[in-house]
Parts: structure tokens; sequence; C-alpha cells
């Protein structure tokens, strides 16, 4: 009887503690999980907001360069060009290429050997750029507020791990920060490859494609 005893009280401790120890490392699993989530997103999203800053002053460096190659034909345009010296683009370039159309584009234009398709090259160009800026500051905006829910949730979660770790809502919740913490990835790449303008993206299609033919060639022979 009493080895029946023993035998019981051994078998009923090491599940307490099997059980017990399986909680500590769901506990700890998640404190890990969570708190990584929130210094890995706030890292890499520091680090991308300072890309897409140089990017976007870069884009304005070259929209005011553009501006400066403009200046002459502004002045025959008689076009008050206030826009560019408060850096609102949309409005410059809008009022610039009104006042071209209605003008400049008849006449055969030259300005220190600038001429009619320069300007419209350097107008299309100012406008391709002015819609990434756009794009990008979008892009930002909207990755910066996923960001801040999903870090939000991960600290929330924290110190609520101990009381509400086998709860349907901590499961339901951790699922939600995970597939949240993907869609930010996602999204930072998506804006690296905006910021980057694809076109390095298909000159690697353009080098495998001619890689593969190559190779199905020496295949063939």
């Amino acid at each position: 009887m009493k080895g029946e005893e023993i035998m019981a009280v051994d078998v009923n401790t090491v599940s307490e503690v099997a059980v017990e120890a399986t909680k500590w490392l769901d506990e700890t699993a998640l404190y890990y999980t969570f708190s990584t989530i929130a210094q890995t997103l706030a890292g890499s999203f520091a680090m991308l907001g300072a890309f897409v800053l140089f990017k976007i002053q870069s884009l304005n460096e070259g929209f005011r360069n553009i501006g400066k190659l403009l200046a002459p034909v502004s002045t025959w345009l008689v076009y008050m060009d206030d826009a560019y010296y408060l850096e609102d683009w949309n409005k410059y370039i809008y009022e610039f290429e009104e006042a071209y159309q209605k003008k400049g584009k008849s006449a055969s234009l030259n300005f220190n050997n600038m001429r009619n398709q320069d300007i419209e090259r350097h107008i299309d160009t100012f406008k391709k750029n002015l819609q990434l800026k756009t794009r990008l500051s979008m892009q930002i905006y909207f990755t910066f507020s996923i960001t801040a829910i999903t870090i939000m949730f991960s600290l929330i979660f924290l110190p609520l791990i101990p009381t509400q770790i086998h709860s349907p809502f901590m499961n339901f919740f951790s699922v939600i920060t995970l597939l949240f913490s993907c869609i930010c990835i996602y999204l930072y790449g998506k804006i690296l490859i905006t910021a980057l303008e694809l076109r390095h993206v298909k000159v690697i299609q353009a080098l495998l494609l001619t890689w593969k033919s190559k190779r199905k060639l020496r295949t063939k022979k």
C-alpha cells in the first residue's frame, strides 16, 4: 500500500511540475515573441523612415533643379511661379504646364539651348517624380499606422501574459498581432521597391531571362 501511495504521489508531483514547466515555456515564448516584434518593427521602421526621408529630400532637390532650368521659360510665359518658392510642387507644375500648353508649345523655343522637346521632357520627369513622392508619402503614412498599432498591441499584451495566457482572448489577439507583423514586413518591402522605382527589378528580371535562354541553348547542344 505504501509503495502504491508513494507512486501515486510521485505521479501527481511529476504532472504538476510538467504543467508548470509547460506554462513557463509558453509565457517565456510569448514574452520573447511580443517584445521581439515591438523592437524589430520599431527599429526597421526607423531605418525605413530615414531612407524614405532621404529619398523625398532628393526628389525635392530635383524639383528645385528642374525649376531653375525652366525659370527662363517661366519668365517668357509671363508666369509668376510663386508656387516654386513655396515649394508647392503640385501647383507649380500644373500652372507651368497650363501656361506652356497655351503659349509655348506652338512656338519654337530656344532658351539656353533648351528646345520644346527638352522642356516637355523636364515636365514629364517632374510629374513622374511628383507621383513617386506622393505614392511614397501615402505608403509611409499607412505603414506607420499599421506599425504603431502592432507595436501597441505587443506592449499591451506583455503585462497580460501571466493572467490571460490560456484565454481565447489572448490566443485570438496573438494571431492578429503576428498577422499584422507579417503585413508590416510586406509593406516595408513594398516601400523599398517603390523608392527604387522598380527599374532595378526589371533589369534583374531581364538578366535572368537572358541567362535562362542561354542555358537552354547550351542544353540543346
